[in-house]
């Protein structure tokens, strides 16, 4: 039986990042159905695994300079970002990136790459109809409180485990702390108009149809992505200056067709993972 681990920021408290592990484990695991996939990151013991796939995340900079695993390892829809380690990155068996600025940037290094896209891309879902009208997804408690001084009535939020402890005191009418990546999704796809302060709630209501906000400081990931679809109007407010209005979402037009694109990266992205997949069996 084939030991695949899946490094990235996982077990860490954050609902993208556990979202991504699932994207990926699950769809490899249709592939390799015997295979045991394990979830890597920082300080976690390689277990044992016979291959390793860095995945989705802005893993290729800094946050790969913790990656000490002696085992064969390929890159698979994660991001470039500053402070790149070259000895580490060279040994991989193939790259794939996640958006045409992270191959550009590679490339200015010396590194080949392939774009697929990201990860969340094989999570598309429709909207569920419910009476959360604002999800807001914070990056952290004392964010969250800065969002209370605006929000209505009808908010819902929905908060990251590690904060989940934090949340006692705090005038919230309503908020969620997932117990899965499953109940994660959801949650957000059962909001009518969702703000995130990360990047992959915003994909994942993008391809619901989902009105959606992302916070200024998760642009760049998100134009990473996103500029491969056609999509050449991002917002760009921040999230924390203002809840936004109805009239400064992303215009319908605007969103249909980066469903489009987003569904031909899902089916390459599968198409690529099973080939892969089978030179590890």
């Amino acid at each position: 039986m084939k030991r695949i681990g899946i490094w990235g920021a996982y077990k860490s408290g954050y609902i993208s990042d556990d979202i991504l592990y699932e994207a990926l484990a699950n769809e490899i695991k249709l592939n390799m159905p015997d295979a045991e996939i394990i979830a890597l990151a920082d300080g976690i013991p390689d277990d044992g695994v016979d291959f390793i796939i860095i995945g989705g995340g802005t893993m290729l900079g800094e946050p790969l300079h913790a990656f000490t695993y002696n085992k064969p390892f390929g890159v698979f829809g994660a991001g470039y970002r500053d402070n790149l380690n070259l000895d580490i990155l060279k040994k991989a068996k193939f790259i794939y990136v996640r958006g045409g600025y992270s191959k550009r940037k590679l490339s200015e290094h010396g590194i080949d790459s392939e774009v697929i896209g990201d990860p969340v891309c094989l999570l598309s879902g429709a909207h569920i109809p419910s009476n959360i009208k604002l999800g807001m997804i914070p990056r952290n408690v004392p964010s969250l409180q800065s969002w209370l001084s605006q929000y209505k009535p009808d908010v819902g939020i929905i908060l990251n485990k590690r904060d989940d402890s934090q949340i006692d005191g705090l005038n919230i009418p309503f908020y969620i702390t997932p117990s899965s990546a499953e109940s994660a999704l959801l949650m957000i796809r059962s909001c009518s108009q969702l703000v995130s302060a990360r990047c992959h709630p915003y994909f994942i209501a993008i391809m619901a149809n989902i009105p959606a906000m992302v916070a200024q400081f998760e642009f760049h990931k998100v134009w990473d992505v996103m500029s491969g679809f056609g999509v050449t109007v991002i917002l760009r407010d921040s999230v924390y200056e203002s809840v936004f209005p109805a009239p400064r979402f992303p215009i319908q037009e605007q969103m249909v067709d980066a469903q489009g694109h987003i569904s031909e990266t899902c089916n390459n992205m599968k198409k690529v993972l099973k080939e892969i997949c089978q030179k590890l069996v």
